[in-house]
């Protein structure tokens, strides 16, 4: 079992979503770029105030039946058709390792159950609610095998099976072996947005593996004083492109600071898009400025990103106007008592709107609601409170999906709870919300 899913203690809890310092969140990375200011421009505007005259609307709402064992939703392969992993229960986990201690049990034994835990992918038609496991072979293919989630518009799936990478074809059922072979610590894959290539941490750079030739390349980037991230970070178009995370290291002390970088994959040329000030965390009295997630989108054409960060000791979720250089404030956030926190987006597949968690009070106590939003330049336009007080099942990346035609919102509740550091939910419910 690789070590980053060995790491997580099962499913994440929303909770996890607070904030501390960006310190080990990443490893830092970095090269040199002119022309930041050390103050970045933050821009607060009502969004509510901006004309919209094609406000959303929902248009129905459908809750599923109870999945005993569900674990995780990947999205949909086709408009009612999901890819899931459902494994054991927790009275079935709890029958097959009945002493079970994290701290006490061997690490073969902890692989098996959380092999047990994660369970196997699985087709589930909406409209029947029929299950159908995914093979290899005569092989189940395992949630903790994943390297590459599904592709655009639902088309395929990658995974490592006895060391080698493969891609499942979710249409036809087809499998076919990537040109290259990793092992188990092969961190999670991106698709490019066209869906012909997979990019993914390697070594000293990245990996860019298109699908269609069967052909990857290795570009090494890191060199002294400038470094890319470990965790996945990256974003392209086409794979002629591609967005990553990135620090640099500064000329004082300890400074450094971290940035949104682009490689052109011919050249080999790097841009910087977007960069943060220098922070000399050695300082008592640093004002952070760091990227705490590894997820954002290139919006307008590449004239905008929407991000999560940490700008002059203020967080929030971010568009950056990439000509103008300057942070608009998009998702404003309560003072929760449990701190600063993060608001994931999905953005649907046109790039017009967008699904965020955001924390609010209802009935006196803090939750977690789910919003939508039209996109509109560098703001959020006609937001709509989808849900309220809802606990998301699954890891971050996997709590909101967007059908293909971009008209229903997928995601599903769990009533998760932790028993020795271990998630368990006995309700695990799907919800799709038709929007227009």
């Amino acid at each position: 079992m690789n070590t980053k899913r060995k790491g997580l203690i099962l499913k994440v809890s929303i909770p996890a979503l607070i904030i501390g310092s960006c310190v080990g969140v990443e490893y830092f990375f970095t090269t040199k770029a002119q022309g930041i200011s050390e103050k970045p421009i933050i821009m607060v505007q009502d969004s509510l105030n901006i004309p919209n005259n094609n406000p959303l609307q929902i248009i129905n709402k459908q809750e599923y039946k109870n999945i005993p064992g569900l674990y995780e939703v990947y999205g949909f392969s086709e408009n009612d058709e999901v890819i899931l992993s459902i494994g054991m229960t927790k009275d079935e986990l709890k029958k097959k390792y009945k002493d079970f201690k994290l701290d006490k049990m061997p690490n073969e034994k902890i692989d098996n159950f959380y092999k047990d835990q994660y369970g196997n992918l699985y087709k589930l038609n909406l409209n029947t609610m029929e299950k159908t496991i995914l093979k290899d072979n005569n092989e189940y293919i395992n949630n903790n095998t994943v390297k590459a989630e599904i592709s655009p518009r639902g088309k395929n799936i990658a995974y490592l099976l006895n060391g080698k990478s493969k891609i499942y074809n979710l249409k036809t059922d087809e499998i076919k072996s990537c040109g290259i072979s990793h092992n188990d610590n092969w961190t999670d894959g991106v698709w490019s947005k066209d869906g012909n290539f997979i990019i993914n941490f390697a070594g000293s750079g990245l990996e860019i593996y298109n699908i269609k030739a069967n052909k990857g390349e290795i570009i090494n980037i890191n060199k002294e004083g400038f470094y890319i991230s470990i965790i996945p970070g990256f974003f392209s178009e086409d794979g002629k492109e591609i967005y990553f995370i990135g620090e640099e290291k500064g000329n004082k002390g300890d400074e450094r600071r971290q940035g949104i970088y682009k490689i052109n994959v011919v050249s080999k040329k790097i841009d910087s898009i977007m960069l943060l000030p220098y922070v000399d965390r050695t300082k008592k009295d640093f004002i952070e400025n760091c990227i705490p997630s590894a997820q954002y989108e290139i919006l307008n054409n590449g004239k905008s990103i929407l991000l999560q960060a940490i700008v002059n000791g203020e967080d929030g979720t971010y568009m950056y106007d990439v000509e103008n250089k300057k942070f608009n404030r998009v998702i404003f956030h309560m003072k929760s008592k449990e701190g600063g926190f993060s608001s994931p987006c999905y953005v649907s597949p046109d790039r017009t709107k967008v699904v965020y968690v955001n924390r609010a009070k209802e009935n006196g106590k803090e939750c977690w609601n789910l919003y939508a939003a039209r996109i509109n330049e560098n703001n959020f336009t006609n937001r709509i409170c989808l849900a309220k007080d809802i606990d998301l099942g699954g890891r971050v990346p996997n709590w909101v999906h967007w059908s293909h035609d971009g008209k229903k919102i997928m995601f599903y509740k769990a009533d998760t709870k932790f028993e020795d550091r271990v998630a368990y939910s006995n309700i695990n419910i799907i919800n799709v919300i038709t929007i227009k």
